[in-house]
């Protein structure tokens, strides 16, 4: 397999049955029940969510787009052999089915004002309160949440073998995003589609293809945890710079 990104037990795990509300057309449930599984969804989650782990960094990203990816191809019955492969590195070798990669193409502190997402003049310079939780290894004692946002530019390449199978794929991809915006945003970020770049043809391996490059902005957060002891080094007032 070319490095395949994260594909260790995979097929296994409890994503598998992520609601699905269908793309294309194609409805898979109705939207009652649609919103009930929904509901059921979030609120596992919350029962599994522990205190320390930040479940919305930008390296949490990249796994729930394979989730979402692993979770269509199971519901529309594609077979081993054929599954589009995801991928951190450009394809080294020649494909045998279609794939998708993804880089990071910019990365700024996270921009706050009217207009669209990331482009505000107000940026976070450093991480702000966010609340408090209980500790969860010292009855009483409080930890103090602090987070920063960032705005990622996320470029993914779609890659088939003809012009017309890239297209397909390409819209394939658009419309996953698109059905799994509320898994994103229960899983704490914000993804908003910019822009898809002019079809581009490369050789892998001997062996010319068809990419299609399409760019998301993510909105991501780091969270650090402070412990009571570290109150007095934490500064809470806000602190923002203007461009």
């Amino acid at each position: 397999m070319i490095g395949v990104f994260g594909m260790v037990g995979l097929t296994s795990d409890k994503f598998t049955s992520i609601p699905d509300p269908g793309q294309n057309g194609i409805v898979r449930l109705s939207e009652p029940e649609l919103d009930r599984q929904i509901q059921n969804y979030i609120l596992d989650l919350k029962s599994q969510q522990s205190i320390g782990q930040a479940a919305n960094e930008l390296n949490d990203f990249f796994p729930l787009v394979q989730k979402i990816i692993l979770s269509r191809q199971n519901w529309e019955r594609v077979p081993e052999d054929k599954r589009l492969l995801f991928l951190e590195d450009d394809p080294i070798e020649a494909l045998d089915t279609e794939a998708v990669t993804f880089e990071i193409q910019s990365r700024i502190p996270g921009r706050f004002d009217q207009g669209p997402a990331g482009r505000g003049k107000i940026k976070e310079v450093s991480s702000h309160y966010r609340g408090e939780r209980d500790h969860p290894d010292h009855p009483g004692e409080k930890l103090v949440v602090m987070g920063k946002f960032y705005d990622n530019w996320i470029r993914f390449y779609v890659y088939a073998k003809t012009n017309k199978e890239a297209r397909k794929r390409l819209f394939w991809f658009e419309g996953l995003m698109a059905s799994f915006e509320w898994f994103f945003r229960i899983n704490g970020f914000r993804v908003v589609e910019e822009e898809v770049g002019r079809r581009e043809r490369v050789e892998i391996d001997g062996v010319v293809v068809t990419r299609y490059p399409v760019v998301y902005m993510v909105r991501s957060e780091d969270i650090h945890f402070y412990s009571a002891q570290k109150l007095k080094e934490v500064i809470i007032s806000p602190s923002v710079s203007t461009t």
